[in-house]
């Protein structure tokens, strides 16, 4: 490796030099290589002690340090290309050496390509780009996951809430992930942050069904608002259409851009009481395509609605800066509904699908099909954030309970002497029958004992078998029973005395 000048001949034919020094080296490949340097000479041997460096990395595939990147990111476009024409610098190197602007400008051709909204788009790359800027990173390398941490704690002490910060983090991260995956970048740098703690400081609330019924129709009768601010405007949006949008909301659960990018091409109602509405994979949050079931009095208001519509034109005119928020509060306050109750919990446009999955877990629906309604990735999402159930809902399931209340006036407890052992008639009337003269004609001490007969009305049981034969013998022998009668409670049945309940005078069998 050598630094000089280039000799040349002048038009008198004198013998001169260059101004700008040069470097001559031999690369990775042993190939003999030239760059220009600078007119000073000490700049040039800086930079040949720095090619010399890059020669020796990429023979060994070593990857550049921090003060390496940063030398190579400073250099010019014309030499940057030189370099990497002669395979000095590696095509991710070489793509890493775009400005961030670059970078991001592609990130977000690829988001849009891969079909999300325009919305999404916007939203996540400008998170991204307010982080970028504000760390005053202009290349890769300037990416530091601890400047990046600072940042978003500056952020929070200046009042950005702590949910607000972590979707700069995830949206930065994102594009971080999409360089690795495009082999831009070799590894993530922010890979070590982790979301900060969130902390749910705002709890929402379900509409019980009266007060969902107050709102639809003080809504629907009120004045027409500003879809931006929620003050009445005359040219703002009807009362009705408000109304209506609660109302799907409530009964359908779906979130306010898909309803706000609904089509009327998107409801089947054509049939009433089988009518659907189509969640189009572009507009729902999870990006899959889903249908919903209606039932047949929204689906009725729907086609009402929509009479006079054509099929791509919008179920609801919402503007474009529609804040559903501040709409639905300025409704709340005219029907008299806090926006906020004692136990802090507040009404908001996502708490509509809480509502409906409130209302389907009091309804009974099974947790499986909720979720399949609500279109979560996991149960545990529908039951312990979506589903608000109170007092009142933890009071009727207990009501639900079979009753087991003993009888006002318990049956008697059976007897175990050999004499008066008594024949509970069971819980119909509770009397006891004495069974003593029953299995071996009064007096027989000896004949053993079965357990209470249950119940007179339904369920009879036999005497033992001994003791309907004896019973059976003295009937064809005329014998009289009178005394087996009075003793057990039996009733005449005509030629035989046949045992029965000593109160309602029952059979026993």
């Amino acid at each position: 490796m050598s630094t000089y000048r280039i000799s040349y001949r002048d038009r008198d034919g004198k013998k001169q030099q260059t101004a700008r020094w040069h470097v001559d080296f031999r690369d990775h490949l042993d190939r003999r290589q030239r760059v220009p340097g600078f007119e000073d000479k000490h700049s040039t041997r800086a930079l040949e002690r720095k090619l010399l460096r890059l020669v020796a990395l990429r023979a060994t595939g070593a990857t550049p340090d921090e003060e390496m990147r940063r030398w190579i990111e400073g250099l010019a476009p014309n030499l940057r290309d030189r370099l990497a024409a002669a395979d000095l610098l590696t095509s991710t190197q070489v793509a890493a050496l775009k400005p961030l602007s670059q970078l991001q400008g592609e990130w977000e051709m690829h988001l849009a390509a891969k079909g999300s909204t325009s919305a999404h788009v916007q939203l996540v790359t400008s998170r991204a780009r307010k982080v970028v800027a504000g760390i005053g990173a202009e290349f890769w390398s300037a990416l530091d996951a601890s400047r990046v941490e600072q940042f978003l704690k500056d952020q929070r002490d200046r009042g950005m809430s702590t949910r607000t910060s972590n979707f700069h983090l995830q949206a930065l991260r994102q594009f971080c992930r999409w360089a690795v995956r495009t082999g831009i970048a070799s590894e993530d740098p922010l890979r070590i942050l982790q979301p900060v703690d969130v902390r749910q400081t705002r709890e929402r609330r379900a509409l019980t069904a009266e007060q969902l019924a107050l709102l639809l129709e003080r809504t629907a009768n009120g004045a027409a608002r500003d879809g931006s601010t929620g003050a009445e405007r005359a040219d703002g949006i009807p009362g009705r259409e408000r109304a209506l949008l609660y109302r799907m909301a409530a009964e359908t659960g779906l979130r306010r851009n898909e309803l706000k990018t609904l089509h009327v091409a998107d409801l089947d109602i054509a049939d009433p009481e089988r009518a659907s509405v189509q969640v189009r994979a572009t507009n729902a949050k999870n990006r899959k395509e889903a249908r919903l079931p209606l039932r047949e009095s929204l689906a009725r208001e729907l086609a009402a609605h929509v009479a006079s519509r054509l099929p791509r034109a919008r179920v609801f005119t919402l503007p474009k800066d529609f804040r559903a928020a501040a709409v639905l509060r300025a409704d709340l306050t005219a029907a008299g509904l806090p926006y906020e109750d004692d136990a802090g919990r507040v009404v908001d446009f996502h708490s509509l699908r809480v509502t409906f999955a409130t209302n389907l877990a009091r309804g009974g629906v099974s947790l499986q099909l909720a979720q399949r309604l609500l279109r979560h990735s996991t149960p545990v999402l529908t039951s312990n954030t979506y589903t608000v159930l109170g007092r009142d809902d933890e009071r009727r399931a207990v009501a639900a309970l079979p009753d087991v209340t003993p009888a006002a006036d318990p049956p008697s407890a059976c007897a175990t002497g050999t004499e008066g052992a008594g024949l509970s008639c069971g819980p119909a009337c509770g009397a006891a029958v004495d069974s003593g003269g029953i299995r071996g004609i009064p007096g027989d001490a000896d004949a053993p004992r079965r357990p209470a007969v249950r119940g007179c009305d339904d369920e009879r049981k036999s005497l033992p078998r001994k003791g309907r034969r004896r019973l059976a013998g003295a009937d064809r022998n005329r014998t009289d029973l009178s005394g087996v009668a009075r003793h057990t409670g039996f009733e005449d049945r005509g030629a035989h005395q046949v045992p029965g309940c000593s109160r309602c005078s029952e059979p026993l069998f």
